[in-house]
């Protein structure tokens, strides 16, 4: 069977980018996607640079984290009052009384790609929207990809009947002992979800290492550091090699 490993959010801070790294280089991640629109963009590029040719590197698109690519003034309507993107809960709190502007959204996408290529030198080798996600996002995103000719990989994984399990070792609760508790490898290696039960299966993560900024950024956490315990353990790599499982990209996926 083929496995695409995605983990999710590279650059959101450099810890979680460090840890992405390392379960590129000694796990079974083979796909990422980059927050261009972080301070420290331009040296996690160069950090990730090396690896170019064993990954696909896309972009996460994100409009809950951090700061625009655009000029505060050009994009109003997705941020705070600080000049800093409206939280995912503020997003969905606002829907009504402050919703996003289309145009807004267009604009800032358009602004994250061309980053991605100015910092990279090359084309995202897929579109994923980060967090929150409308019918106008939704939207931006597919004129993205026909305008700058990038798939959007939950089209590409759909297209290939790709089987997409829920991140269902998450618990629901993410107090930092329930986190701390949760046994990612047996998840795995017992094979809970059934990844082995379709010719080609997916699974999504989101390895990193901790930091400041982390905390301030996102909700997950210590979460990144369980699945990057277990995308780089010899037990689930082991599970790999004793499955005859093929670790695939976007790429190698596209050509099936």
């Amino acid at each position: 069977m083929k496995l695409l490993v995605q983990s999710d959010d590279y650059g959101i801070t450099p810890a979680v980018s460090s840890g992405i790294l390392y379960g590129i280089e000694h796990g079974i991640v083979r796909n990422t996607g980059l927050f261009v629109n972080m301070e420290w963009a331009p040296m996690v590029v160069e950090w990730i640079r090396p690896y170019l040719d064993k990954i696909c590197f896309g972009i996460d698109l994100n409009l809950s984290a951090g700061c625009p690519v655009c000029a505060y003034n050009e994009v109003k309507s997705l941020c705070q009052n600080n000049e800093m993107f409206m939280t995912s809960k503020m997003h969905r709190q606002a829907e009504n009384a402050k919703p996003m502007l289309y145009e807004e959204i267009l604009k800032e996408y358009h602004a994250q790609i061309d980053r991605f290529i100015e910092l990279v030198g090359k084309k995202p080798g897929y579109l994923h929207g980060h967090a929150y996600r409308n019918e106008d996002t939704d939207k931006a995103m597919s004129e993205c990809s026909k305008h700058y000719e990038i798939p959007i990989s939950s089209e590409i994984l759909k297209e290939k009947g790709v089987k997409c399990n829920p991140m269902s070792w998450y618990p629901m609760q993410k107090e930092y002992d329930s986190v701390l508790d949760i046994d990612t490898v047996s998840y795995f290696v017992n094979d809970v979800n059934g990844y082995l039960d379709s010719d080609i299966s997916f699974i999504l993560t989101h390895c990193g290492y901790v930091d400041r900024e982390l905390f301030q950024l996102s909700s997950y956490t210590l979460l990144r550091t369980k699945d990057l315990e277990a995308m780089t353990s010899e037990e689930v790599k082991g599970w790999v090699i004793k499955n005859n499982i093929e670790l695939i990209t976007y790429y190698d996926l596209q050509k099936l």
